[in-house]
């Protein structure tokens, strides 16, 4: 499985990135990547250090806008080629300085939206991340979970930086294969089974200790299904 991490620092951008719809991303101070040109568009960094091994990856980075009504997020799934606004599709999450969250699907450069509240503010550093899991897409602000949702536009591609607007702060990209048919919400319920499983053995090994002392039957036990609780359903995104 590929794994890919960028701190930024060094003097220089190098080779692993391509700027999309023009822009002026340099590495600052040696520590973190800007994004200065000021003309109010969506311009992309597309990672070029490294393919995936899959079409079920997440990207994630720290990013943070200057001033309000500039924005800044991460999308997975773009293409791979091409340079033109056009080339900037795929799935990923927005945040706008002064304004709130988005979930975005691009369309050659176009951002279809749905807004999902919440606080975004200027010079504040917050770590977005995106993954596309077969068909399921999923967005995190700060590792929490902010959406979920279903959808096959795009089966397959890479990763991206998305900006809007001038001096758009970039730290500590990393992007990875996932295993497929992995999510989240899968993973809790697994690890809620094998609690429900060990406290199962927990009581049948009270149950037993208790009859050798008593030299007694030991009393019922509980029942797998009784011990069961269904998940509370999650909110689904239209």
């Amino acid at each position: 499985m590929a794994s890919y991490t960028d701190d930024f620092n060094r003097a220089s951008l190098g080779a692993n990135w391509t700027a999309i719809n023009g822009g002026t991303w340099a590495i600052n101070a040696s520590t973190v990547l800007r994004q200065t040109q000021a003309t109010g568009a969506y311009r992309g960094l597309r990672w070029a250090g490294g393919a995936f091994d899959s079409a079920n990856i997440y990207a994630g980075v720290t990013a943070q806008a200057s001033a309000n009504d500039r924005g800044f997020g991460i999308i997975v799934r773009c293409p791979t080629t091409g340079t033109a606004l056009a080339d900037i599709d795929g799935y990923g999450i927005l945040g706008f300085a002064g304004d709130q969250w988005y979930r975005v699907e691009f369309n050659d450069g176009t951002d279809n939206y749905v807004a999902l509240g919440g606080t975004c503010t200027a010079n504040t550093a917050y770590t977005i991340e995106a993954r596309a899991d077969s068909g399921t897409v999923t967005i995190y602000l700060n590792t929490v979970q902010q959406a979920q949702w279903t959808d096959t536009t795009y089966t397959t591609g890479g990763c991206m930086l998305i900006s809007y607007g001038e001096t758009i702060t970039y730290d500590n990209f990393y992007a990875a294969d996932i295993a497929a048919g992995t999510t989240y919400p899968v993973a809790a319920w697994l690890k809620r089974r094998s609690a429900i499983s060990i406290d199962s053995w927990r009581m049948a090994w009270a149950d037993f200790t208790a009859s050798i002392s008593r030299r007694s039957r030991p009393a019922p036990r509980k029942t797998f299904s009784s011990l069961w609780r269904r998940a509370t359903p999650r909110h689904a995104f239209a």
